[in-house]
């Protein structure tokens, strides 16, 4: 860190030198054109919170944000399964991409896994070298110290590229804090926030809401049970039904596709606003309406 006291005259310089530098302030597309619009290109380095109530696809949606990361160049996304595993990772984007390529047949997460005679992996796993080679899995870690240096480790060896990091999900992620889960919380956001200050980078954390969000829109007071999310976040964004009343988020749950509602209802950078998408269940796919 460097503490030498300047005035902002003596470091003009410097800013000229960084906006000039593409990597600096370069937004990655997350592949859907409306939530790109909103925020006025993609998502810039700084530290990005999803939350949604469980089931909800939270874990889907940010897989087929990495998935079309990946596919663009100069970009290499590492993504932290602490949920679930890598095969079954692969297993979700492999069922999405078969339904969004024409050519393919149509393969459900059940089809892939239970290694089916009818499922083409010549032409799937063809179609999908180009996301995978710059897609970096890991499902084995948990604390955020470690996280950290896998991290740091990652970006010294990308340095060239753009850097995106997604940790799904934030209450799994253990911390040497004896506090209380909120405590908990606020000391991994805040260090998450810290190193993407600190290498520039964009990390998305995903974030789990408890039951007392079942029923209202998604708001900033949402993540207020989370910790200090709400005021740590460069961009607070949530998933929710798109009818959420109590009497009709059963009926959205059995339906597919559901009608999902993306609310970007925090940008530091820009806009709010709220996007709607079709999850089709079966094939692991949001669709922008």
């Amino acid at each position: 860190m460097n503490t030498e006291l300047r005035n902002t005259t003596d470091i003009l310089e410097d800013y000229l030198s960084y906006i000039q530098d593409d990597k600096q302030v370069k937004k990655v597309r997350t592949g859907f054109n409306k939530l790109d619009n909103l925020l006025n290109g993609g998502l810039p380095n700084g530290l990005i919170t999803l939350g949604a109530i469980p089931s909800l696809g939270k874990t889907t949606f940010a897989l087929q944000v990495a998935d079309n990361m990946a596919s663009m160049e100069n970009t290499k996304v590492l993504f932290f399964s602490l949920e679930m595993t890598r095969f079954d990772i692969i297993s979700k984007s492999l069922s999405r991409l078969s339904y969004l390529t024409d050519e393919l047949e149509n393969y459900t997460f059940d089809d892939l896994l239970s290694n089916n005679d009818d499922v083409d992996f010549t032409t799937l796993l063809s179609k999908y070298e180009p996301i995978a080679n710059n897609l970096y899995t890991i499902d084995y870690i948990y604390d955020i110290r470690d996280i950290e240096v896998f991290i740091r480790q990652f970006n010294d060896l990308h340095k060239n590229e753009n850097i995106i990091v997604i940790i799904d999900y934030l209450q799994y992620i253990l911390c040497g804090n004896n506090g209380n889960d909120k405590q908990v919380i606020d000391t991994i956001t805040k260090r998450l926030k810290e190193l993407a200050k600190d290498l520039n980078i964009c990390i998305i954390e995903i974030s789990s809401l408890n039951r007392t969000n079942y029923s209202g829109s998604i708001t900033m007071e949402s993540f207020k049970e989370s910790g200090s999310i709400e005021y740590t976040s460069d961009i607070l964004m949530g998933l929710e039904y798109v009818n959420n009343g109590a009497n009709e988020r059963e009926y959205e749950a059995k339906r597919n596709p559901r009608k999902i509602t993306l609310s970007v209802i925090k940008n530091r950078y820009g806009a709010l606003g709220k996007i709607n998408f079709d999850f089709y269940t079966t094939y692991h796919t949001f669709i922008e309406k």
